[in-house]
């Protein structure tokens, strides 16, 4: 993998806030990680440039679901429990459902870096690629909300025990930092 590739460091805020510079997502409670595809292989990448061997099913899993793709996701590799919710313990000692990717950006596709196109942009492109695996596939898509309703959705988020992400951009590019603030 090339080492320009690293997933965006988080910073974390007491509090939530509003502002329409920012969208908002899930922080998912797993491992972050950079999945490559290649090759009709792909590989799944610590925030450190390491492959996370142990997740090779997975791995496996996402190359099938996207063959003949080449691409870089930035996402989480999370378990979630019976009811949807992340559980990192389950992640962590191999126990429960199998994992999946939590996919929230796409970095290259088909030989293009996407990194300086608008957030919202490859947001969207990663959407459509994603449409195109199966219903069943252990590589998910991370939705996300804008401005509105911020507030009373994390008011909701809370309850199910959720951390929630922000993503702050200028016009529509990804500033610095990844955000969360927690419960």
């Amino acid at each position: 993998m090339p080492t320009q590739f690293q997933p965006m460091p988080l910073q974390k805020r007491r509090f939530p806030f509003d502002d329409p510079n920012c969208i908002f997502e899930l922080k998912y409670d797993g491992f972050r990680a950079l999945a490559v595809i290649e090759h009709g292989r792909a590989q799944l990448l610590s925030r450190n440039g390491h492959p996370f061997a142990s997740f090779s099913a997975l791995a496996e899993s996402i190359s099938d679901s996207l063959p003949n793709v080449r691409a870089v996701i930035d996402g989480e590799i999370c378990s979630l429990d019976r009811r949807g919710r992340p559980q990192f313990k389950n992640l962590l000692f191999r126990r429960g459902n199998p994992p999946c990717f939590f996919a929230f950006d796409l970095l290259t596709c088909d030989g293009k870096d996407l990194r300086t196109e608008r957030l919202l942009d490859r947001k969207q492109e990663l959407r459509r690629l994603l449409a195109r695996a199966p219903a069943d596939s252990r590589l998910k898509y991370t939705h996300y909300r804008s401005r509105n309703n911020v507030l009373s959705e994390h008011r909701r988020m809370f309850v199910f025990d959720f951390n929630i992400g922000v993503c702050p951009f200028e016009k529509g590019k990804l500033l610095t930092d990844f955000t969360t603030y927690h419960s």
